[in-house]
């Protein structure tokens, strides 16, 4: 944080007022469903593999999101054009005590409704060989999105009531390939960010609402590299820069607006791919990333009046990933994954839009060429969110609140890849 720190403000409403913000800010992408920020869904390759050879399989365009040195791999100039569409679903089964200031009435003992908005997530790739040993890239995706609808009556109303965060990515790369067999690459990451969120006003009749509006722009670096082992085996390694999202706006309340002012830290990601041909039709892929969670201790919202501070305490978290292709006929390709996550959140800082917990994933997908020069990718995913249990204390929170939220989420997606041009011999 780059903001100076105070006291939390001793009023409990007052505090309240504060936590519910800084409840909704801890909704960074640890994934209110995937792992950290670097959402592998919005490539429908990866889709297919549950992320599996995520920093090596080279097969398009796709490739520059995840490590620019990748692009080696491809002739002349690609373009993959993706949509994946995210169907969430989420079970809140809460029951909350009375908090002092607010009376037992305002919270009710239920979880309300489904809460998670289904989300489209679009994706653009393109990647251009400058001459035998140079290449070029460019990504334009929004890895991550979140919109949060709660039931008005419902238990956390308080702590969120409606959400919407969107972060736009913009890449560009170069990669350099230093000998037939090594190539490293770069990419600068320009990110734009808005956060807008409204929550229930802890003060009676406990009708009205905080509306909260934020935007950010920022920037951050990823670095990769791969290497062939013979002529079958290939390692990639990819690192994600973290980049810290210091978010202004206002914060509204009865139309009485002040300036706000929060953080959102996102996650350094290291990334080891592995991919290997077995037999002629079967090719294995690995994937395990490492997520420096546990850098977010806590969050700090700037306003007038005090600033307030929520106890954070992520964990880092490891994905394992392991997929398959199969060659099922010269124009078609049969893709299968698996992949398994670490929970970032331990129960007592767990908040009730962010179901974050241990998460099995299991995808299949395939690839259908249909020219010389364009293919079709489609996939799908299903994602086992975990029990997501859930014991928050006044203390911390404002509110007592227990119980769990079953989460889930079933992806479906498509994308394009079209060549342009092929290998020339440059001098």
């Amino acid at each position: 944080m780059k903001v100076e720190r105070t006291a939390r403000w001793p009023n409990s409403a007052g505090r309240f007022i504060g936590l519910s913000v800084a409840a909704a800010c801890i909704l960074t992408p640890a994934n209110a469903h995937a792992s950290g920020f670097n959402w592998y869904e919005h490539s429908i390759t990866m889709l297919g593999l549950a992320g599996a050879g995520s920093s090596v399989l080279a097969e398009n365009a796709s490739i520059v999101a995840f490590n620019p040195a990748g692009m080696t791999a491809l002739e002349g100039t690609n373009v993959s054009l993706a949509a994946s569409y995210w169907f969430l679903k989420s079970d809140p089964q809460l029951t909350s005590a009375a908090t002092p200031g607010i009376p037992a009435t305002a919270p009710p003992t239920d979880g309300g409704d489904d809460s998670l908005v289904d989300q489209l997530i679009p994706g653009f790739y393109a990647t251009k060989q400058v001459n035998n040993n140079l290449w070029a890239g460019l990504s334009v995706s929004a890895p991550f999105a979140i919109v949060v609808d709660s039931d008005r009556d419902g238990a956390n109303r308080f702590l969120s009531d409606n959400l919407d965060i969107k972060i736009f990515s913009a890449s560009t790369s170069l990669a350099y390939a230093v000998t037939p067999t090594l190539s490293v690459g770069g990419s600068l990451n320009f990110e734009y960010g808005i956060f807008d969120i409204k929550t229930g006003l802890p003060l009676p009749p406990f009708t009205g609402s905080i509306k909260r509006k934020y935007t950010n722009f920022d920037v951050g670096y990823t670095l990769g590299a791969t290497k062939k082992l013979g002529q079958h085996a290939k390692v990639g390694v990819s690192y994600r820069h973290g980049v810290n999202h210091e978010f202004d706006g206002t914060r509204n309340i009865a139309g009485i607006k002040v300036p706000s002012a929060t953080d959102v830290d996102l996650p350094q990601l290291l990334t080891v791919s592995g991919e290997t041909k077995v037999t002629e039709k079967v090719t294995l892929l690995g994937d395990v990333q490492w997520a420096e969670w546990s850098d977010n201790k806590q969050t700090l919202i700037v306003e007038p009046g005090g600033n307030t501070i929520l106890a954070r305490d992520w964990n880092d978290t490891w994905r394992f990933a392991i997929g398959m292709q199969y060659q099922y006929r010269p124009n078609l390709k049969l893709r299968a994954g698996f992949a398994y996550e670490t929970s970032p959140i331990d129960a007592n800082r767990r908040v009730p839009d962010a179901p974050l917990d241990t998460q099995i994933k299991y995808a299949v997908g395939a690839n259908y060429v249909v020219s010389d020069s364009l293919s079709i990718d489609i996939g799908y995913q299903y994602a086992d969110a975990g029990e997501n249990n859930i014991r928050l204390s006044a203390a911390d929170y404002g509110v007592d609140l227990n119980g769990k939220m079953p989460t889930e989420a079933h992806i479906v997606g498509i994308q394009f890849n079209k060549k342009l041009g092929m290998r020339q011999a440059y001098k």
